[in-house]
């Protein structure tokens, strides 16, 4: 068989069925002259497995500083076996890619391979999950969410319910958080808290990241407090607060008291 009838063969098998296949046929060798094309389809097919995308030599390079990425090392350190680990990094690639081209860098081409992403990542089985674990370093509440993560482990989460937790968020994460944006109106906000009290949600997410934003995200606060609302069903919260005067951030954790 010629190498490209060969490459026809494997190039939808499983790696471990490609190794099979290669090795009945007597090709062990890619060193071999005429064989660098067989080689570059396995290494294709380690990438996807590890990655549950091909990614071409500069994303490789990325994937590979992103170990190093506080959010990632966050990550390991609060949940280290948990089986989807890997992809947070993908995660932070899209991010990436999304923050070059805010900055109108590349535009067409990052849209692309961020399409690319996405699509390697939907034909593999379980794909929709994947992709929302992938998606999930890109959004504004990832920070949040590793904190509230952090909080649990202090208060003697075991590893395996952290898991659980963090698997619940990804989940979840879209209909237990707002952003809370300068347009957005008090009752806005105040419906958003209410709806989660009343379906007794274990924990939700208030995020805001200008003036106005934060204000309303305050007013809110003390009025449901004043009420006594979040007493009297037994929720605890936790506000981190930082930025600047004129950009200001304000995080809130609302979570049923585990004590």
């Amino acid at each position: 068989m010629t190498v490209v009838e060969i490459i026809t063969q494997i190039s939808n098998l499983p790696l471990k069925d490609v190794l099979v296949y290669l090795t009945a046929k007597g090709i062990t060798d890619f060193s071999s002259k005429g064989y660098n094309k067989i080689k570059e389809v396995i290494v294709d097919k380690q990438n996807e497995g590890k990655y549950a995308f091909v990614p071409d030599k500069k994303e490789a390079m990325l994937l590979n500083e992103f170990i190093r990425h506080p959010q990632y090392q966050e990550v390991k350190h609060l949940v280290p076996k948990y089986r989807y680990l890997d992809l947070i990094r993908t995660g932070l690639l899209i991010k990436n890619y999304n923050q070059t081209i805010k900055v109108g860098l590349d535009k067409d081409k990052n849209s692309q391979r961020i399409k690319f992403v996405k699509q390697g990542i939907l034909r593999r089985p379980n794909g929709n999950r994947l992709l929302k674990i992938v998606k999930f370093p890109t959004t504004n509440f990832f920070s949040v969410v590793l904190r509230h993560l952090y909080d649990l482990k202090m208060n003697g989460y075991p590893e395996n319910q952290l898991e659980e937790v963090f698997d619940e968020l990804i989940e979840d994460w879209e209909n237990s958080s707002m952003f809370v944006k300068n347009e957005d109106k008090p009752v806005e906000v105040m419906n958003f808290c209410r709806h989660q009290i009343q379906h007794n949600n274990q924990r939700f997410f208030l995020l805001a990241l200008n003036r106005l934003a934060v204000d309303t995200v305050q007013e809110v606060m003390k009025t449901l407090r004043d009420e006594k609302i979040f007493e009297r069903n037994n929720y605890e919260i936790k506000t981190t607060e930082s930025g600047s005067e004129k950009l200001p951030i304000i995080e809130i954790i609302i979570r049923k008291n585990i004590i």
